[in-house]
């Protein structure tokens, strides 16, 4: 079963990610509202395989502790390094796409304004990481 922890302030974004699962066979969403908050899930899950997320995606806007932030953490402790992190993000600047494959997140989404494309863009990601890859 597909374990998502999905780091996301906005709730309206967090909504398009309950309604995608909704239809999801079964994956799990975890949400927290910033780094700090996926730090600290984070660590207290290390012990349980059934609470340690199979995917983290990672909003790079949030307040206090931010996405780029928090990758860096997650990638530099070993613990860690081996969940997939995909960044989304409404920029597109080429820089700030190569900075998080540079900080070893996985992929990179643009998340649209427009809530039908995010929400398509949603079920587009599940589908890959939930049938196409294999996950640790």
């Amino acid at each position: 079963m597909l374990r998502i922890l999905i780091a996301e302030d906005n709730d309206e974004d967090f909504v398009a990610f309950q309604r995608v699962l909704s239809r999801s066979n079964g994956a799990t969403l975890i949400r927290c509202r910033d780094g700090e908050e996926v730090i600290n899930y984070l660590s207290k899950a290390l012990d349980g395989a059934d609470s340690r997320p199979s995917i983290i995606l990672l909003d790079i806007n949030m307040p206090g502790t931010d996405g780029r932030e928090t990758l860096v953490r997650l990638k530099s402790d070993s613990a860690f390094r081996s969940i997939p992190i995909v960044v989304f993000s409404t920029s597109t600047r080429p820089k700030d796409i190569v900075d998080c494959y540079e900080q070893g997140a996985s992929g990179y989404m643009n998340k649209p304004v427009n809530y039908m494309e995010l929400e398509r863009n949603l079920c587009n990601l599940l589908d890959y990481w939930e049938h196409t890859m294999l996950l640790p």
